[in-house]
């Protein structure tokens, strides 16, 4: 019996792990700049599972050993550089008319669980069809991102995305979101409660800190009196670049020693230079750094700011989002101010560990930024207890161990 015993424990540890694909656009390389937490989930997940990685691969990108140790690729057949408008859309198209090739290819492979992490519309549908278990990693609302501009298309986004979000529960599928709002979004829409898992947001450790950046200052020509708020990302007017300038030509008139500086570039950077460039009180107070190759890039130009903005458009797509230029102003240790949504507002005490203005209020983004410049002192400690904040609440072991356990859940349902 002990040796039958022991024979068919041998067995047991001896069956193959199963398979999980991770399904993106992006190549892995430039999934890690998005998803800061991506070296500490990918080793969570090869623990369990053996790991495939589905998408286009990347143009002018160095492939990193470390990330794509012990993982299998699959490649589509075509190069994408994201950093690229023109053709990341294009790409995007074409994702779109390889979905009967896409989708055959995660047929044959068969896996155990699917990590989709590409929710452009209805892709996340299409792959659920497929019957395979899946986890759904709720993120960016693209019909409400493109169409959300406009009375006519904010309706209709909205119609888009409950249809599918009521055909998600038709299938296999757990739902993963950040935020309690990101929750209600989808329960609002009748996804069910229990098929939810909330998971921490990470921050990308050591990449974002407090350092000197007197020099950035000295190189715009900012002096001592000049005050600086800096807003970073891909300029996409989703996050209320439009609303900041408008609101930053009438801030001049009262305040001509406040600058504005945009870090970062892509989307429609060139539309909102051509407007600083055409207003003669945006030309002197706003600053733009153009894209930039690196994270340590970026957090030289964060710090050489007074006060950091993560803002959003006053609109569906934005209530549960929280981008991660949230993580990377915290860590700075600058004063943050938020626009007060429903998701961002899960991480900011407003006057403790951060600042948070009234969506779509000029008057409240105003007085906001005036207690900052005008009391330097108390916003420096509520900038530096965001800080010591985020650097406990934001860890990327925490949600690698929960993306970890929902990837199990899927697996046995």
């Amino acid at each position: 019996m002990g040796g039958i015993a022991i024979y068919c424990l041998n067995k047991i540890h001896a069956m193959p792990s199963p398979t999980l694909l991770y399904l993106h656009r992006y190549p892995i390389e430039r999934e890690s700049i998005q998803f800061a937490g991506l070296q500490s989930l990918l080793h969570a997940l090869k623990t369990e599972f053996n790991v495939v990685y589905m998408s286009f691969g990347g143009k002018n990108i160095h492939p990193s050993p470390q990330l794509r140790d012990g993982i299998a690729f699959h490649e589509l057949p075509a190069k994408i550089a994201p950093c690229d408008p023109c053709d990341k859309w294009l790409k995007t198209a074409l994702y779109y008319s390889m979905l009967p090739l896409i989708l055959g290819k995660i047929k044959k492979i068969a896996p155990d669980v699917i990590l989709c992490k590409e929710t452009l519309p209805w892709i996340p549908s299409l792959v659920a069809r497929l019957n395979r278990p899946m986890l759904i990693d709720v993120s960016d609302w693209w019909a409400s991102i493109l169409l959300g501009h406009s009375a006519i298309g904010r309706p209709l986004a909205l119609r888009m995305e409950q249809s599918e979000i009521r055909d998600w529960q038709q299938h296999r599928t757990l739902a993963l979101t950040h935020t309690e709002a990101e929750s209600r979004i989808l329960t609002n829409a009748g996804f069910p409660l229990d098929r939810i898992r909330i998971t921490e947001v990470p921050h990308p450790q050591g990449k974002y800190r407090p350092c000197n950046a007197s020099d950035i200052r000295r190189k715009f020509g900012w002096g001592e009196n000049d005050w600086v708020a800096a807003l970073h990302g891909i300029m996409h007017p989703s996050k209320g670049y439009d609303e900041i300038l408008d609101w930053w030509e009438a801030l001049t008139q009262s305040h001509p020693n406040w600058k504005l500086l945009l870090i970062g570039g892509g989307g429609l950077e060139s539309r909102y230079r051509k407007r600083v460039a055409e207003s003669s009180r945006l030309g002197t107070s706003v600053f733009f750094t153009g894209w930039l190759e690196s994270d340590d890039d970026v957090n030289s130009f964060l710090n050489a700011a007074d006060c950091l903005l993560v803002t959003r458009r006053n609109s569906p797509e934005n209530t549960g989002v929280v981008p991660s230029a949230l993580h990377h102003s915290l860590m700075i240790g600058k004063p943050t101010v938020i626009t007060g949504l429903p998701g961002l507002s899960e991480f900011i005490a407003h006057g403790q560990t951060g600042y948070a203005f009234e969506p779509g209020s000029f008057e409240s983004f105003r007085q906001t930024l005036e207690q900052i410049s005008s009391s330097p002192d108390e916003a420096k400690a509520v900038g530096e207890r965001g800080r010591i904040d985020a650097s406990k609440r934001f860890s990327p072991e925490k949600m690698a161990a929960q993306y970890l356990a929902a990837a199990l859940e899927i697996a046995r349902m």
